[in-house]
């Protein structure tokens, strides 16, 4: 459905709906569950998934009350994350969202067959279980650093850009962004035409954005940055950036 749509959207630039279909698109969809529909939340309580668990646990219980377009299914949370208590929901519920921690989406990811559609709120930590085949009920939806690349390199693509340059900062994190929009942009056609790393004080910032913009012929910059540092970065890159390439960033440059 997304690429029909992507390929509608390019193919009619100039109609007069074309800013209000998303929003048309998901709000006719919203609430959209059977009469009695029961969902069971997988969730562990407290440790070190204590915060994110609560976070998700009450964002569910609020979107599910904020609910007032379709039927509001019956909620179910269960704190333990294994297969066990898995099966558990399973046998009372119609779909799941869970379980979060790496270790418990990976036991379900290497089942041949699931009970019932699961949305699981991580990935397994062997990037070797994405790359076969998972059972058909599973879908994985996290977010991980690669998940946002690989949304922003899907993004650039569906936005008409073909060559891209990247800016992203020393260390592992940065890494598995660049690496996965960098390998998705290329899957999709596109051409990464130069990348170059910045380092941690601010007196590096100027010769590191001169370097990756300055004679660059892409249509595209992909910013990897955090909120720690964008304050300070954007200016700099803002100015640099005199051809005014569009600029895409992940979600790690807000608060």
């Amino acid at each position: 459905t997304m690429t029909r749509y992507q390929q509608w959207r390019a193919a009619h630039k100039s109609h007069p709906a074309l800013h209000e279909l998303p929003q048309l698109y998901y709000a006719a969809h919203a609430g959209d569950y059977a009469p009695n529909s029961r969902v069971g939340v997988l969730l562990p309580q407290g440790g070190r998934f204590g915060d994110a668990s609560g976070a998700i646990r009450a964002g569910v219980l609020a979107a599910n009350e904020a609910n007032h377009v379709g039927v509001q299914p019956h909620i179910q949370v269960h704190s333990r994350q294994t297969l066990a208590a898995y099966h558990a929901l399973a046998d009372n519920n119609d779909v799941l969202i869970g379980p979060l921690e790496k270790t418990a989406v990976a036991v379900l990811a290497s089942q041949r067959q699931l009970p019932l559609p699961t949305l699981a709120l991580n990935r397994p930590a062997d990037d070797d279980v994405l790359t076969s085949s998972l059972p058909a009920e599973l879908t994985l939806f996290a977010l991980a650093p690669e998940d946002e690349g690989n949304s922003a390199a899907l993004y650039a693509w569906a936005s008409g850009r073909r060559t891209a340059v990247i800016f992203s900062p020393q260390g592992a994190w940065a890494a598995r962004l660049t690496a996965a929009f960098r390998n998705t942009f290329r899957a999709l056609g596109g051409r990464v035409v130069r990348e170059q790393l910045y380092g941690a004080t601010v007196g590096s910032y100027g010769a590191a954005v001169g370097s990756v913009i300055t004679g660059a012929q892409a249509d595209v910059l992909f910013l990897v940055a955090t909120t720690q540092v964008i304050d300070t970065l954007w200016p700099i890159v803002d100015t640099a950036n005199q051809r005014r390439m569009p600029v895409i960033a992940t979600s790690h440059v807000y608060d």
